[in-house]
């Protein structure tokens, strides 16, 4: 969004004049001031801007009052609104985001950064929005399709590690990779594949600390352990 024209709302004075100074002078822009909330609506329907500042307390129609009868008028209801405010506790500030405004800047503020205040807020709100579960469920497609392929690769280093007398290092690599893929599968809800892996991880671990043999059981309910976690995924040999 291009911003050409502000609307500042205070009913502070030297707010106002300084507000306006860093607004053209630094931010470029246009601006219409306003000493109260009723004025505010008024200059806003008239002057039609592309950003309204409110402060939260203004006599005749206070900041949020003042929003609630933008968000109210068609010509209005989509004009990114930002509060000016010198309260700073944490729930005042979500409360006027739940009233609708696009953001908070709380005085005093930095008249030389301001105007990148505003931008950060305007770009922030006209950002794409999606769905925090619908890219968890991207997310989840994507790993779902890589873990054949981790799969895949813990058996090669399980059978390496098979070969002859296991050295320690290869059977250290094969369970550090189940551990990690155990990890990674739980996250995305792989519970039963993750559970495979698990018991994966805790043969190797028995053989390494010298609670287990390498003999031939023991690399056939590793087996048919990686087995159980590529069928869960369909892709078992």
């Amino acid at each position: 969004m291009s911003i050409r024209k502000i609307l500042i709302a205070d009913d502070d004075a030297d707010i106002r004049l300084v507000g306006e100074l860093c607004l053209r002078r630094i931010g470029g822009w246009e601006v219409v001031m306003a000493s109260s909330g009723e004025e505010a609506l008024d200059r806003a329907r008239q002057e039609q801007p592309d950003v309204i500042l409110l402060d939260v307390m203004m006599p005749n129609g206070d900041g949020p009052t003042a929003l609630a009868k933008l968000r109210e008028d068609p010509s209005t209801a989509a004009l990114p609104v930002i509060f000016l405010t010198a309260r700073v506790q944490k729930h005042e500030i979500e409360s006027y985001r739940k009233l609708g405004a696009d953001g908070v800047i709380l005085k005093p503020f930095d008249a030389t950064t301001l105007p990148d205040e505003i931008r950060h807020i305007v770009e922030a709100r006209d950002a794409p929005q999606t769905d925090f579960a619908d890219d968890l469920l991207r997310l989840r497609e994507t790993y779902r399709k890589r873990l054949p392929g981790q799969l895949d690769e813990l058996g090669a280093r399980l059978r390496v590690a098979r070969e002859g007398t296991p050295a320690r290092e290869r059977l250290e690599t094969a369970r550090d990779l189940a551990h990690r893929l155990k990890g990674t599968a739980g996250t995305y809800g792989f519970d039963e594949v993750g559970a495979r892996l698990e018991r994966i991880e805790e043969k190797l671990d028995g053989l390494l600390a010298g609670r287990a043999t390498a003999d031939t059981g023991f690399w056939g309910e590793i087996a048919r352990a990686l087995q159980a976690a590529q069928s869960h995924l369909g892709t078992a040999p």
